[in-house]
């Protein structure tokens, strides 16, 4: 039986469309859609508000494109039923986990169908000619940038260490990496534009280059060489050495439980990167060793992008990390080691990394923000 909306939605519709007669002018709304590997989210904002005062209308399931579109079409049909919504939505955007071109995102973990196409969604809610596809970074991202434009960034962001004499956070006219470890390990970058004035986004796949390994005068070297062997082998049967994802994800934390306890009969067991969060936070050396390895190494792969990309800023972004924080936090000088550990390091030696403290659904407001500038 398919979900209806809410009361509280409904009425905040309604709330919406009466606000706006009263006051002699046209709602106008825009949409946002976060699609994750087995959640969705749609969510509406006014026009002639803050692009942060959004309303979620919907959460469900959705883990292939056709459950997704049938969901979508179901919910067009409720909100088309009485004219609140009919006609109002100006643009729409969606962000996808998986690699978009505008047009279309196939979703990396979807089942088949994975790609959906911005032709198939309801016009109703994403109007056609004012709608977008993009990837999900490029949604954390657009994120970032509206509570940056909104001076909320510190809200949400705390340094982790920073080069900067003030700690409220601000974006300036520089090169920022934005990293978020979830399912996969999502990478993008804040680009500054030619004429120094916003910033553009560039959707990346750092997730799936190769680790960055150690020099062999590093102390740490021999037991990395066991590590890379012991994912190259137990992931890829030995044909290609790791790529970040295997170390800096939800799998790839289960990996470093896996390697740390390989020779450790009586370890508790754990079934899932959660049980291993779980483990670490009750103290247990196991776990905590694999979270210093997971973190680590999405240092190195922060490293990698401030030196090629020439960022001065990094943002560790999602909930992973809001959960992580006191683990982060006191880390912080390991990965402060960790970041800085390259022959250009007076590369980055000044950059500024901030981590989210705060949750919030930065895919969504991206979305709300993109549509913004497409009505």
């Amino acid at each position: 039986m398919a979900e209806h909306l809410s009361e509280a939605v409904v009425e905040q519709l309604r709330s919406w469309k009466l606000d706006c007669v009263q006051k002699n002018q046209e709602l106008k709304i825009y949409a946002g859609l976060d699609v994750g590997g087995t959640n969705a989210r749609l969510a509406f904002a006014r026009s002639d508000r803050p692009v942060d005062d959004i309303l979620v209308v919907r959460k469900f399931k959705a883990s292939d494109g056709a459950t997704l579109l049938e969901a979508l079409r179901s919910l067009a049909d409720e909100l088309a039923s009485f004219d609140v919504v009919r006609g109002h939505v100006v643009a729409g955007c969606v962000a996808g986990a998986g690699p978009a071109d505008g047009r279309q995102i196939t979703v990396t973990n979807y089942h088949e169908p994975r790609t959906i196409r911005v032709t198939d969604l309801p016009p109703l809610m994403f109007p056609p000619g004012k709608s977008l596809m993009i990837n999900d970074l490029e949604g954390t991202c657009e994120g970032i940038s509206a509570f940056g434009s909104l001076g909320k960034l510190s809200t949400y962001f705390q340094p982790l260490w920073t080069s900067e004499p003030d700690q409220y956070i601000t974006l300036k006219c520089v090169n920022y990496a934005v990293l978020a470890m979830g399912t996969g390990l999502g990478t993008a970058a804040l680009v500054r534009s030619a004429t120094r004035t916003h910033h553009k986004v560039l959707a990346l796949e750092y997730g799936h280059t190769h680790v960055t390994p150690l020099g062999v005068g590093h102390p740490d070297y021999a037991q990395e060489r066991q590590l890379f062997e012991f994912l190259s082998t137990s992931i890829w049967k030995g044909q290609y050495p790791p790529e970040n994802e295997d170390i800096c994800s939800g799998r790839g934390l289960l990996h470093c439980y896996r390697f740390v306890t390989r020779h450790v009969p009586d370890a508790p067991q754990a079934a899932d990167p959660a049980a291993v969060a779980q483990l670490a936070q009750a103290g247990d050396k196991n776990a905590l060793d694999a979270m210093q390895i997971h973190y680590r190494y999405l240092m190195r792969v922060a490293q990698t992008m401030c030196v090629g990309l020439q960022t001065k800023g990094v943002f560790l972004a999602g909930d992973n990390q809001v959960a992580n924080d006191a683990f982060v936090v006191a880390q912080t000088k390991q990965l402060q080691q960790e970041l800085r550990n390259h022959q250009k390091h007076e590369w980055v030696d000044d950059v500024s990394v901030y981590r989210q403290v705060v949750s919030y659904n930065l895919n969504l407001l991206g979305c709300i923000f993109v549509a913004s500038r497409l009505a």
